[in-house]
């Protein structure tokens, strides 16, 4: 009588708490994915938000089960078995993979849309990186010598056309870049 009050009541009291905790962190990461929604205007801050709960969900499980979660509470064998015989009957293992993949999938979710922002940014970069491409080859075009076209060059016939030209050339691709 005086071992199941004492040593047997608190193992239960253990498992109940595992229990409790394990759907708790289940909850909050369906309430997470429930709020979460890409498509609305104003993604940028749910998204943010979104990676913030998630970084402190992901941070109190694992506090969680460094701290909290014992495989062994007693060094009795009997009190090892009976441990063992209540975590198989509250389903604790088969709970514990469940929340764990479902914040593992939350965390590719996050990771994918960090790596979309990643590459809308390389993209971004990648067109200012070509428009002042065009501007150091029209600058280095201009900034020739050129001997031979000195006569053209100071009444416009070559210097006003090409400049037209290579400012339409500059504009159109502008405009395609800013399209897409």
């Amino acid at each position: 009588y005086r071992p199941f009050v004492s040593m047997y009541y608190q193992m239960f009291l253990l498992i109940t708490y595992y229990r409790a905790r394990l759907i708790r962190f289940s909850d909050e990461v369906a309430v997470i994915a429930r709020d979460f929604h890409p498509e609305d205007s104003n993604s940028k801050d749910l998204s943010t938000e979104f990676k913030t709960d998630l970084r402190s969900l992901h941070t109190r499980f694992m506090r969680f089960m460094n701290i909290d979660w014992f495989t062994e509470v007693t060094n009795q064998d009997q009190g090892i078995e009976i441990f063992k015989l209540m975590r198989e009957a509250f389903e604790l293992e088969s709970m514990y993979s469940e929340v764990k993949d479902e914040i593992e999938r939350a965390d590719e979710l996050a990771e994918l849309i960090h790596n979309q922002k990643v590459e809308r940014f390389n993209k971004k970069v990648g067109h200012v990186g070509i428009i002042i491409g065009l501007l150091a080859v029209i600058t280095g075009f201009f900034g020739m010598n050129f001997g031979i076209l000195e006569g053209f060059c100071k009444n416009g016939w070559v210097f006003w056309p090409t400049t037209v030209v290579l400012i339409t050339l500059f504009l159109c691709g502008v405009y395609f870049i800013k399209r897409k």
